[in-house]
């Protein structure tokens, strides 16, 4: 199944992703920005016509951010994921009808992915001190027992979820199986503001919550939007790719920005849900292009748990746009497949 079948820039996750500057904007261009999901959001839109273009907006996009805070996050005890991980039975359990949507997207690309991307990793997550839990003040001083992260790898299995579309509904064939949805919720996020833009009759804008990224039509020059990608390490090289998405996404994943060190070895939030430890294959930083967000977040974590080469096969057999940044001995090995250069403008090593 190929991956268009799945689903008709300021800071990157993995790497540093900015907007390209161009022109003095010949259009109205109103920004704006807050919080949400633990991170930031930005809005750009280019030439609103709405009346008091910003305030109105941020009241809608503000609105809109919250209803998905309480669907999404595992963090606030009284969102529809949380009560759904606290259920422990295996009958039917009601959701949204979002809710149920993004986890079906989520078995989709599990399923395309041979589980390397899986909304229940969830228990190794926490095990790993990377949970809702965490302290978010110190690592954790010890790495979790043998025997926690085998239960939790027992545990998790996008194929003891199952989805029900009408009535939505989830239902667990295990009563120890939970969901964190970290790795697609913020792309979901984006493209919901992004659909919300577009039914106030806004054309042009670029939207990016997290790192995750979307932009349509043109900048308030008349330009295409245009995001930098720089690598991950500044102890490297410079390496500066400049890509134009043309009305699509772009999400990223990466081993640098949350994480710690135990025993001098750097402990990466992304787990890897078949073993269900953190992920350790020398991928430091993956970007995607892809129609929608949720779909990028989602496979950039599936190609950064498969690594640089898998990632690579997996990328080129379903056309995917992916720029693949890897650790070596003697620096940074950056690798593009061969659909990423479509939308690459230029790139230059400083």
């Amino acid at each position: 199944m190929r991956l268009p079948e799945l689903l008709t820039a300021l800071l990157s996750a993995g790497i540093v992703a900015s907007i390209v500057s161009g022109c003095q904007p010949s259009t109205a261009d109103t920004k704006i920005s807050g919080r949400t999901m633990g991170t930031g959001w930005v809005v750009r839109a280019a030439g609103c016509d709405l009346p008091d273009c910003a305030a109105t907006l941020n009241a809608l996009i503000s609105q809109r951010l919250d209803e998905l805070t309480r669907i999404f996050s595992h963090y606030e005890p009284e969102s529809e994921v949380s009560a759904f991980n606290r259920h422990s039975g295996v009958e039917w359990f009601a959701v949204s009808a979002e809710l149920a949507s993004v986890a079906e997207l989520s078995a989709q690309i599990s399923q395309l992915s041979d589980g390397a991307f899986d909304i229940t990793v969830a228990p190794a997550v926490d095990e790993w001190g990377f949970g809702p839990d965490a302290n978010v003040t110190a690592a954790p001083v010890s790495a979790p027992t043998d025997a926690a992260v085998e239960a939790a790898r027992r545990t998790t299995d996008y194929r003891k979820l199952h989805v029900r579309m009408s009535p939505p509904g989830l239902r667990k064939d295990d009563p120890k199986l939970r969901i964190d949805l970290s790795a697609i919720a913020k792309g979901y996020a984006v493209d919901q503001l992004a659909y919300l833009l577009e039914q106030e009759g806004i054309r042009n804008y670029l939207v990016e919550i997290g790192g995750e990224v979307r932009v349509a039509g043109n900048r308030p020059d008349g330009q295409r939007w245009r995001i930098g990608i720089e690598p991950p390490n500044a102890d490297y090289p410079l390496i500066d790719y400049v890509i134009e998405p043309r009305d699509q996404a772009v999400a990223s994943s990466g081993d640098y920005r949350n994480y710690y060190v135990m025993n001098d070895t750097r402990i990466s939030h992304t787990i890897n849900p078949v073993t269900a430890t953190p992920v350790s294959n020398g991928l430091a930083a993956v970007s995607v292009i892809a129609p929608a967000a949720a779909q990028a977040d989602a496979l950039a974590t599936a190609l950064m748990v498969l690594g640089p080469d898998a990632g690579m096969e997996l990328a080129e057999r379903e056309g995917l746009a992916a720029l693949l940044t890897e650790r070596t001995a003697t620096g940074l090995r950056v690798r593009q497949s061969t659909k990423f250069a479509d939308y690459l403008v230029s790139y230059e090593p400083d």
